[in-house]
């Protein structure tokens, strides 16, 4: 029994020592290690400077030790921060404690380096993390998307999501952009509405969303002003509009904008036709060309104006020298001159001369039904001819007459040649009366047409 007690006593000293020893090699409660420890963890870094330095620096082994609880300290602070276990002050006033220390002990190197230069670029995401989201709750959906794109790929814990977040901020952002255009669209605020629009694009940059309401925004203000010009009869304004929609890259020309263009067109073009059909009656040809040159300045290349233009230009004179021929004879010719008779009247301008000695002259002149009237005024220079002339329209003799010598009365000559197709003149002299030369002219000849009601109606 006795020596049983002595040998559980001996089992007891063992383990005794065995602990204390145990206790001595681990640092124990009252080691330097261990009250560094303590007041690294209770952020006493005054305290914690001061036992590193008087009673672990120089033991080299006390050193690892305690750089190592100091690096994992940091680390573990570092990740828990990251994932936001650990709060922004509290990561501050650890990351602090660490920072005096290693200032005087100098055992982090790198790995503190890292966190100093990370710290504010995170720090700073993750508010901007925040605010973006407090952003998009308000409906802040802009501001939302400018805190989104804040946020740091180095915030591993909130990056992705912000970048998913971001685009759901900008399908917001959009969408109440476009109701906000619509709703200015609907009260007829073009401008506004463009406006919105405007600014997103700044903002966002180009939409296809925006692009297909803008369309709508420029084609309902091109719409709505060209009722306006309608119901005003204002051709030249409607004109001016449609040419300018046609321009703008953002309208299309709508069957409503085209049949305004269409009736209005219609309503001006019939009213530049009646204005120069009465110009017409009035005062002529010169008076209905000025009219219908203004219409087509509005309306260019416009078929039923360009047809009134022809029409009224058809009735400008010609001179006979001006007109086609088809035939004529070997002694005549036409010339621009002045010649005076026996009277001593002079002639001057558009001269048609018939020379002969004993051949009969005869010219075609083409009218292809396109005059109505014809005048002239023949006379003779010369006095050792007599001559007879004739006029025949579409081989009709219509004009038959004697001229003796050069004190015969100039003869002044008026034809009806509606619808004849050919004119013919024929100067034939008398042989048995010719001893010498003698010219015959005729001058100041004009051909013209009067336009009859059913031309003026129906070009």
């Amino acid at each position: 029994m006795k020596r049983r007690n002595q040998e559980k006593l001996g089992l007891f000293c063992l383990l005794a020592a065995l602990m204390l020893l145990t206790s001595c090699k681990s640092g124990g409660l009252g080691s330097p290690e261990a009250k560094f420890e303590k007041q690294i963890q209770g952020g006493q870094y005054l305290d914690a400077i001061e036992t590193y330095t008087s009673s672990i620096m120089g033991n080299a082994n006390l050193e690892v030790e305690a750089g190592g609880f100091l690096k994992q300290y940091l680390g573990d602070a570092w990740n828990g921060y990251l994932e936001e276990t650990v709060g922004q002050k509290e990561f501050e006033a650890m990351l602090q404690t660490v920072q005096n220390v290693d200032e005087k002990a100098n055992i982090l190197g790198w790995d503190l380096r890292v966190i100093q230069a990370d710290y504010p670029v995170i720090a700073a995401s993750k508010e901007a993390y925040q605010e973006a989201v407090q952003q998009m709750t308000a409906g802040d959906y802009d501001d939302a998307m400018d805190s989104f794109l804040d946020v740091s790929p180095l915030d591993e814990k909130n990056f992705q999501t912000a970048q998913n977040q971001y685009q759901e901020a900008k399908k917001k952002y959009i969408e109440t952009v476009v109701q906000a255009a619509k709703e200015s669209l609907d009260a007829r605020n073009y401008d506004a509405a463009w406006e919105n629009l405007s600014v997103a694009e700044q903002t966002i940059g180009w939409q296809q969303e925006f692009e297909d309401l803008k369309t709508v925004i420029e084609t309902s203000r091109f719409e709505e002003e060209m009722r306006k010009s309608a119901e005003k009869d204002d051709f030249n304004a409607m004109s001016r509009l449609y040419q300018a929609a046609l321009e703008n890259e953002h309208c299309e020309i709508s069957g409503e904008m085209s049949t305004l263009f269409a009736q209005t067109a219609q309503t001006f073009r019939q009213g530049i036709i009646d204005r120069s059909i009465a110009a017409y009656k009035e005062k002529g040809y010169e008076a209905a060309i000025p009219v219908i040159s203004e219409g087509l300045a509005v309306l260019p290349e416009d078929e039923k104006l360009m047809k009134y233009e022809a029409l009224y230009k058809s009735c400008i004179p010609v001179k006979l020298n001006e007109l086609s021929t088809t035939s004529q004879s070997r002694r005549w010719d036409e010339a621009s001159m002045q010649v005076s008779n026996a009277y001593g009247d002079v002639f001057s301008g558009d001269i048609v001369e018939f020379f002969s000695y004993d051949t009969t002259n005869t010219t075609e002149y083409v009218l292809n039904r396109n005059y109505t009237n014809l005048s002239t005024v023949c006379f003779m220079t010369g006095s050792y001819h007599e001559f007879q002339i004739n006029i025949y329209l579409d081989d009709v003799n219509v004009f038959s007459s004697e001229i003796k010598d050069e004190t015969t009365d100039p003869i002044e000559i008026n034809l009806n040649v509606q619808n004849v197709r050919l004119l013919k003149i024929e100067v034939t002299p008398d042989r048995q009366k010719w001893d010498g030369y003698g010219y015959l002219y005729f001058s100041n000849t004009q051909i013209d047409r009067v336009l009859s009601d059913a031309e003026l109606n129906n070009p």
